[in-house]
C-alpha cells in the first residue's frame, strides 16, 4: 500500500474537501490505495445521524450528487436503503397496475359487472391499509412490546413491506371472489 500521492492527489484532495462540505457527514477520511487497483481510493465519510435517519438518507443523496469525473460508488447501510426505496418507488406504480388489471379482469369475467370489481379493488385498498396501520402501530412505533414480549426497531423493512402487502391483497381477493361466487351461486339458484 501507498499513501495517497499521485497526479490524481489534488483532484481527489478537492473532492474530499466538497465531500465534508456536506451536511449531516463526519469528517471524511482518505485511507491508503487498496490492493484492488492503481486508481482505486477508499474515502470514509460517515453519516452523523443514525444510518437509518432521512438525514444520514439525505448525505448518501448529496455524495452522489458531487458529480465526480471518475466513478464513485457509496456503500453501506444506508445507501442500501436509498436504494432500495428508489427501486420499490420506480417499479411499484407499474406494480399496481398489474395487481387491479389481474384483480379486475378475472372478476368481471365472473360476475359480468362493472362495479363489483371497483369495490373489490376499494375494499381489498382497505383491507391493506387497516394491515399496514396495525403494523406501524405493534411494531414501528413499539406499543404492546411488552404484551407482545419483543423490543421494536422502531422501522419496518421495506422489502418485507411488498411481500405482506401482496399476500394481504391476495388473501382479500380471493375472500371476495369466494364471497361474490356464493352470492352469484345463490341468485341463479
Amino acid at each position: 500500500d501507498e499513501p495517497f500521492v499521485g497526479d490524481g492527489a489534488a483532484l481527489l484532495a478537492r473532492r474530499v474537501d466538497r465531500l465534508a462540505g456536506i451536511a449531516n457527514v463526519s469528517e471524511p477520511q482518505v485511507l491508503r490505495r487498496t490492493l484492488a487497483g492503481r486508481d482505486l481510493w477508499r474515502v470514509d465519510a460517515l453519516p452523523a445521524a443514525a444510518p437509518l435517519a432521512k438525514r444520514s438518507q439525505q448525505a448518501v443523496r448529496d455524495i452522489r450528487a458531487l458529480e465526480p469525473p471518475y466513478p464513485i460508488r457509496v456503500g453501506g447501510e444506508t445507501a442500501s436503503l436509498v436504494d432500495l426505496k428508489q427501486s420499490l418507488g420506480e417499479r411499484l406504480p407499474l406494480a399496481v397496475v398489474l395487481l387491479v388489471a389481474l384483480t379486475c379482469i378475472p372478476i368481471f369475467f365472473a360476475t359480468g359487472s362493472l362495479v363489483l370489481p371497483l369495490k373489490t379493488i376499494l375494499m381489498n385498498a382497505l383491507t391493506v391499509l387497516a394491515t399496514f396501520g396495525l403494523l406501524v402501530v405493534i411494531f414501528q412505533e413499539g406499543r404492546y412490546e411488552q404484551l407482545l414480549g419483543y423490543t421494536s426497531s422502531g422501522a419496518l423493512e421495506a422489502s418485507v413491506l411488498v411481500l405482506i402487502f401482496a399476500v394481504s391483497f391476495g388473501l382479500a381477493t380471493d375472500y371476495g371472489m369466494f364471497l361474490l361466487g356464493r352470492i352469484k351461486e345463490e341468485r341463479e339458484r
